[in-house]
């Protein structure tokens, strides 16, 4: 049967030299390597389905660098009740089989996402063992992987290609071993077994979150980093050996490479006073620092490399002593009545987040005293959470010298958003006569 032909524009004149938008497919016409990047921000199964827009792109998805399998198909309407998995397992099969059948020789694969969130039995395995070892060897450099108890096969952290890996989801790694070429490793929610020394010389950063591990485990991956720059340990749990429950991740024992390490994140963990203040110390190149959920410390740091501090304790009686002569950021979040101190003669700009700890445990003299530590600041956001009235009266405010004398620029915001904000200004201009600019929630201000 002829196809029937729509006449367009009836009953109108065509204006000359108008270009013909329908006719035109502009998006085809971009290379290859456009194209490829436009597909990357798109699951895989949208890429299939995009093949019948264009002749061209009919191959292209089998093609592309970048491939992404979402186990959700959140973007996909079914017209009947499905299983999901099942779909999702098929769709990986037929995928794999065309890549095999069309990929041209030289085609690479950047990178394999596969996210799952169901539990997946000895067969679902297979499956994505099939594609992680294909894309290992299409030369994969960003393999990230959240597969519900998938067991992470040896092959991968032997993959010389590979820069970036990620592992979520309560996957287990079976053997962590060695990979020569691999620089970026993180490692989320999964129980981390690490028998022998480990083997990495090019990894540069290690990201550990949520894992669950042992000491000989953390301190045999640690020890085979040789050039490692950034070390995050995020809320690390270690299985307590007399017990048998989750608890804290001990550092005090591991030794960390000092050498050459440029970045520390430890939130959640424990260690004792001195052994914190010995490893903070001993750091010689660390330029960033973040210490969060620390229970009553009372340490002494000193660092002339550390540019940048993240210090965020927890629990009472808190006693900190910061020697960091070319510190230029400091994120700061306590209590005025803790004693901390703080050394930092080049200090730009600070974040603090500040509050009396409730009970009336901390006076006006308190918070002077306290931002009289960071006189040297040009730039603060300033939040304070405060049970009572934190506007000085006039008396104390003519028997004090103002805390901030160098500060150019203010931002504050008050938790009891019901206090005057012109009352609460002319208490800023107070703590910092120098100051240029000033913002209290969210409204700027002059200065007079």
């Amino acid at each position: 049967m002829a196809t029937k032909r729509v006449k367009r524009n009836c009953g109108e004149k065509k204006v000359q030299n108008e270009p013909d938008i329908m006719a035109e497919d502009r998006i085809s016409q971009l290379p290859d390597s456009l194209i490829h990047y436009i597909f990357s921000f798109l699951p895989t199964i949208h890429l299939v389905r995009m093949s019948r827009v264009s002749r061209r792109w009919r191959r292209m998805w089998v093609s592309t660098p970048f491939l992404y399998f979402d186990c959700q198909f959140n973007d996909v309407t079914f017209t009947k009740q499905v299983n999901r998995l099942s779909m999702f397992l098929k769709f990986l099969g037929n995928c794999l089989r065309c890549r095999k059948l069309y990929m041209q020789p030289d085609t690479f694969i950047t990178s394999l996402k596969l996210h799952t969130y169901y539990k997946l039995g000895r067969y679902a395995a297979q499956r994505v063992d099939n594609w992680v070892r294909f894309s290992i060897q299409s030369k994969v450099k960003e393999l990230d992987l959240q597969v519900r108890g998938y067991c992470t096969p040896p092959f991968v952290y032997t993959a010389s290609s590979l820069m970036q890996l990620k592992v979520h989801m309560g996957s287990e790694v079976a053997s962590l071993s060695t990979s020569s070429s691999l620089t970026h490793l993180e490692l989320r929610g999964l129980k981390l077994e690490v028998r022998f020394l480990s083997k990495f010389p090019s990894l540069k950063v290690l990201s550990l979150i949520s894992v669950e591990s042992n000491y000989e485990s953390f301190q045999n991956l640690i020890s085979g980093c040789p050039i490692i720059q950034d070390l995050h340990l995020l809320d690390p749990k270690e299985i307590h050996p007399m017990h048998g429950y989750l608890c804290r991740l001990d550092i005090s024992n591991i030794d960390f490479p000092a050498k050459t390490l440029k970045t520390l994140s430890l939130f959640s963990v424990t260690c004792a006073d001195q052994r914190l203040e010995c490893l903070i110390s001993g750091l010689p190149l660390l330029e960033r620092l973040t210490l969060i959920c620390f229970y009553g410390v009372n340490i002494s740091i000193l660092s002339h490399s550390l540019k940048y501090l993240s210090f965020d304790p927890f629990g009472d009686n808190t006693k900190a002593k910061f020697v960091t002569p070319n510190l230029v950021y400091l994120y700061l979040r306590c209590r005025v009545s803790w004693i901390i101190s703080i050394e930092a003669p080049n200090l730009f700009q600070g974040d603090l987040s500040l509050s009396d700890g409730g009970y009336k445990s901390a006076s006006y003299f308190d918070l002077v005293h306290f931002l009289a530590n960071l006189n040297g600041l040009k730039k603060m956001k300033l939040s304070i959470v405060w049970d009572e009235d934190m506007i000085f009266p006039e008396d104390i405010r003519n028997t004090s010298s103002p805390p901030l004398p160098n500060l150019k620029h203010l931002e504050a915001s008050l938790y009891d958003k019901h206090k005057k904000n012109s009352e609460l200004h002319e208490f800023l201009v107070w703590c910092a006569p120098s100051v240029e600019t000033v913002k209290i929630n969210g409204e700027s201000y002059c200065k007079y």
